[in-house]
């Protein structure tokens, strides 16, 4: 999975009139809080979490699939996450 699918994927999750981007960030493996004992990162499954002008930042899951490519894996939601 290459940055630029997972946030291509990603965007087709954000709700259609959100504000203004201002920072994208894409990382491989799932979201965990430092000190959590995270899973090691797997190259087919990351989150891109994108930073508006206003508002919350919001994360959204994506996941490499055979034959289909890079898809969302649910709606945005806030980031971070409870």
């Amino acid at each position: 999975m290459t940055c630029e699918d997972a946030v291509a994927a990603a965007i087709t999750a954000l709700p259609a009139f959100h504000p203004s981007i201002t920072t994208i960030e894409f990382d491989y493996g799932s979201w965990c809080r430092p000190g959590e004992g995270c899973q090691a990162p797997r190259s087919d499954i990351g989150f891109v979490v994108f930073t508006f002008a206003v508002g919350t930042p919001s994360f959204v899951r994506v996941i490499e699939r055979p034959v289909i490519g890079v898809v969302a894996v649910g709606g945005a939601m806030p980031f971070p996450p409870p």
